[in-house]
């Protein structure tokens, strides 16, 4: 009896694990979706500093306006061209607002190394004798604010920048006849202009981030008088018209994922 009775349970469980097998053998295996890759992000606020070229590609002309005198015939007019440093800090906000639209503000402030001076000879012409003079311009500091629109790929963007630009301008002019007149003058004034221009930034991590770019400026023109030793001789005028060539790379930080300055500020600097 005790036989019977156990090979029932025997049998019981043969069966009760067979069918839980075949359960098991027609339900789908289960899948393992992986997680979503995480797209990189471009907003956030930034600072750090900037290095590279700046080409001057300003011109300049002096006319005359001595009484009885054709205006025209002692006018004279220069070119500058030289290149030299530059180098400065920059600052700005990125706001990401598509999966690869990205739109910044982009400001800094740079220091300058033109200075270039030019040195000519006039023939007497228009009643007055043969003289030789110098012309200068120095762009000591220059300054933009720009709005930046980038198109971004992962941890690469491509952008284009404009707006305003300012600079400091320095400029003088002297001059010396065979007569023994000299007609000087200078200016110092800080000028407002634009910039347009355009570059490829590349994230080298979740915080550091390096750009190439390069900047047209114009800053407009400056004029001024310069007087004589003869006081009835008039007055020389000089016109400047300063523009540059800018081609520099920049290491950034972003100190915050805020979107804006003041975002960052309203969320107690973090």
């Amino acid at each position: 009896m005790k036989q019977l009775a156990f090979g029932s349970l025997f049998a019981a469980v043969v069966m009760t694990a067979g069918a839980a097998s075949a359960a098991d053998l027609g339900r789908p295996a289960p899948v393992y979706k992986a997680p979503p890759a995480q797209v990189f992000s471009w907003t956030g606020c930034y600072i750090g500093g900037n290095a590279g070229g700046i080409f001057n590609d300003s011109s300049a002309t002096s006319n005359p306006t001595i009484p009885g005198q054709p205006f025209g015939d002692n006018a004279n007019s220069f070119s500058f061209d030289n290149a030299d440093f530059t180098a400065g800090v920059v600052y700005g906000c990125n706001s990401q607002l598509t999966r690869n639209f990205v739109f910044g503000l982009d400001s800094d402030f740079n220091w300058s190394g033109i200075s270039e001076s030019t040195s000519f000879a006039h023939g007497a012409s228009g009643g007055r004798p043969a003289y030789t003079g110098t012309l200068s311009q120095d762009l000591d500091w220059f300054s933009t604010t720009r709005v930046r629109l980038g198109w971004a790929q992962d941890q690469w963007m491509i952008f284009a920048a404009g707006g305003l630009a300012s600079g400091k301008i320095k400029s003088s002019y002297a001059d010396i006849d065979a007569a023994g007149r000299t007609f000087t003058g200078s200016d110092s004034t800080w000028k407002y202009g634009w910039t347009i221009g355009g570059g490829l930034e590349y994230a080298l991590s979740q915080n550091w981030f390096l750009r190439g770019e390069y900047m047209y400026i114009d800053l407009g023109k400056t004029n001024y008088q310069s007087l004589s030793n003869t006081p009835a001789s008039g007055t020389w005028l000089t016109e400047v018209d300063t523009k540059a060539h800018v081609a520099r790379v920049a290491l950034t930080y972003r100190i915050t994922n805020a979107s804006s300055w003041l975002g960052w500020a309203a969320g107690g600097f973090r």
